[in-house]
């Protein structure tokens, strides 16, 4: 199991209104306060997409010695949309990001389905086309493009193993999270969809006195993953209102313990 960072993890320093830590320092800060080699990026914390900027940060990730493994995208608006022009466009602003992740050598990029809870047939038809048109240009870019249960659609397992299904395609995986699905339904989700994923988000939020997270059965999900033969990239996503900085130590102790 490769264990990286998720920049979600430490959100509050990015959107500080004093000093906020810039993305063009985050790899030598993953790499410095806690020894990651490697980290998941976001949309939102880039000042620029522009060539110049994107080339600076990827020597900056080289310099510090810490791969770039992918993006979560937010702000593209519903993939599930019945209003086709919306959606197309909505489509569009997602293929954006492609040439983006190239440029910085990603293998995947996040992006939210939209959508309703309990969504009837013609919306999860809506969104399957929607990531079969994403899977096939992130295709051309050597790109994965993922389903995160991340609400709307994507907040029970099985409407996002309907769009794996149809659009069936190595190009379009999933991204588990441990914590997002409701906690009545958590592990028999993931089980779901953990089969189809590129990727997961290692979410915790709090931690008892042996360093355990409170809300989350960390040795159930690994046994969930073993049986899903998934031995891939956790990217470590905390949550908690505490010290991100210990937060985020204490997420990594525990994966190192349990999975690694």
């Amino acid at each position: 199991m490769q264990l990286g960072l998720a920049g979600w993890s430490i959100n509050r320093r990015f959107r500080r209104a004093e000093a906020p830590l810039q993305l063009l320092d985050y790899p030598r800060v993953a790499k410095e306060e806690w020894g990651f080699e490697a980290i998941e990026l976001n949309s939102p914390f880039f000042a620029s997409q522009e060539s110049a900027y994107l080339d600076e940060l990827k020597r900056n990730a080289d310099a510090a010695g810490v791969a770039l493994w992918g993006m979560a995208v937010d702000g593209t608006g519903s993939l599930c949309t019945a209003d086709g022009a919306e959606r197309a466009a909505n489509i569009a602003a997602c293929k954006a990001y492609l040439p983006i992740g190239k440029h910085l050598g990603l293998s995947y990029i996040r992006f939210n389905t939209g959508g309703n809870v309990q969504p009837d047939e013609a919306e999860i038809e809506r969104c399957a086309d929607s990531f079969q048109q994403l899977a096939q240009a992130g295709e051309s870019l050597g790109i994965m493009v993922c389903i995160e249960n991340h609400g709307g659609l994507s907040q029970t397992p099985e409407p996002i193993v309907a769009v794996m299904e149809r659009v069936n395609s190595p190009f379009c995986r999933t991204l588990p999270d441990f914590g997002n699905f409701a906690a009545e339904i958590r592990y028999d989700a993931l089980s779901k969809v953990v089969p189809y994923a590129a990727a997961c988000h290692a979410k915790f939020w709090e931690f008892d006195a042996h360093g355990h997270d409170t809300k989350i059965d960390t040795g159930r999900i690994r046994n969930i993953f073993q049986e899903c033969n998934f031995d891939g990239r956790l990217a470590i996503e905390f949550e908690g209102p505490g010290d991100d900085g210990e937060g985020v130590r204490l997420s990594k102790a525990l994966l190192e313990r349990v999975f690694v």
